[in-house]
This record gives C-alpha cells, sequence and structure tokens, in this order.
C-alpha cells in the first residue's frame, strides 16, 4: 500500500513540471533583442532633445544677431547708443 501511495504521489508532483524548459540560448537572444531595441529607443529620444536643444539654441542666435544689428544701426544712424548717451560718455 505504501509503494501504491508513493508512486501516485511522484506522478503528481511531476504533472506539475512545466512542460517546455527554455533554453538558455533562447533566453539569451530574447535578451539581446531586448537591449538592443532599448538601446535604439533611448538612441532616438537623446537625439529629438538635442534636435530640441539646437533649436533653442539657433533662436537665441538669431535674436541676439538681431539686437545686435539694431544696435549697430541706431549707432550708425544718430552716433548715440540706443539708451540715450554717445558712445564717450556724453549727452
Amino acid at each position: 500500500m505504501l509503494r501504491v501511495t508513493t508512486a501516485s504521489a511522484v506522478r503528481a508532483v511531476s504533472a506539475f513540471k512545466p512542460a517546455a524548459r527554455y533554453s538558455p540560448v533562447a533566453i539569451r537572444s530574447y535578451s539581446e533583442a531586448f537591449k538592443k531595441k532599448e538601446k535604439a529607443q533611448e538612441e532616438v529620444f537623446f537625439r529629438q532633445r538635442e534636435q530640441e536643444e539646437i533649436k533653442k539654441l539657433r533662436e537665441a542666435l538669431a535674436k541676439k544677431e538681431l539686437e545686435a544689428e539694431e544696435l549697430r544701426q541706431a549707432k550708425s544712424s544718430n552716433g548715440k547708443s540706443p539708451n540715450g548717451k554717445s558712445p564717450n560718455g556724453k549727452a
């Protein structure tokens, strides 16, 4: 009787084993593919951030160039700076 109980218990435990075993190669290739995809997504993200920064810097540069041109025109038109003072410091 003990023999029958032990045999049925062993069969019951073996029923809970996973049906398919995963090979380390399959897991590694999945992991490598995931890493490649993640790296590609990071590169896209940082490229977009860099493009946004470049756009902001170009806009700031254009604004500064416009201000510099306005200052040059104001100086050449009346010999005074835009704040009302002459270049030599006299009003």
